[in-house]
C-alpha cells in the first residue's frame, strides 16, 4: 500500500495511470518504477540507463566487470567496479586470513560473531560458491584474476577484496 501511496505523493504521474498501474503490475514491477521516477526527478532520466545497467550487474546477475584502470606506484592493478573495493595486503593473504575476518574487513560484516553467524545461516558467498566453513581460511590460492575475491554476503550485499603489494 505504501508503494502505491509513495507513487502518489513522489512522482509526476497521474492518479489514474498510478490506479491502472496497481492493478496491472506486480508489487516488485512497481518498485521499481517508483525508485525510476524518483530518481528521474532528481537527477533526470539520462542517469536511468547507467542505474539499470549497474543494477542488473549486481543483482540480476553473477558476472560483474572489473576494469583494470593502469598500475600503482608498486605495480598493482588499479580497478574501477560497480562493487565496492577493499584492499589487504598480499603478504596476509599468503599465510591466510579466516573467511569470517575477511567479511568484517569488507565491510560486509559488523563483527566476527556476525559473520560466523552469516556463514552458518548459509549467508556468505566467496567468488559465488557457498562458504559452509566458518573457520575457512581464504589464502592466494582463492584469488581471481586481477589479484580480486568476490565476497557476498546474503543476495544483495557485495564486495570485492583486492590483495595487494606494498
Amino acid at each position: 500500500a505504501d508503494v502505491i501511496r509513495f507513487l502518489k505523493f513522489y512522482t509526476d504521474l497521474s492518479v489514474s495511470e498510478i490506479d491502472h498501474l496497481s492493478h496491472t503490475q506486480d508489487i516488485n514491477t512497481l518498485k521499481k518504477r517508483l525508485a525510476d521516477e524518483t530518481t528521474a526527478l532528481a537527477h533526470g532520466r539520462s542517469v536511468l540507463s547507467e542505474i539499470h545497467q549497474s543494477i542488473a550487474q549486481l543483482f540480476e546477475g553473477s558476472d560483474f566487470k572489473v576494469e583494470v584502470k593502469g598500475t600503482d606506484s608498486f605495480g598493482n592493478p588499479i580497478l574501477q567496479s560497480v562493487l565496492p573495493i577493499v584492499q589487504i595486503s598480499h603478504a596476509a593473504l599468503k599465510t591466510g586470513i579466516p573467511v569470517f575476518s575477511l567479511l568484517v574487513q569488507a565491510g560486509l560484516a559488523e563483527s566476527n560473531g556476525e559473520a560466523r553467524r552469516l556463514i552458518r545461516g548459509k549467508g556468505c558467498r566467496m567468488n559465488d560458491v557457498l562458504v559452509e566453513d566458518e573457520n575457512l581460511v581464504i589464502l592466494t590460492k582463492d584469488l581471481k584474476d586481477p589479484g580480486i575475491i568476490k565476497l557476498s554476503a546474503g543476495k544483495k550485499r557485495h564486495g570485492l577484496v583486492q590483495a595487494v603489494c606494498s
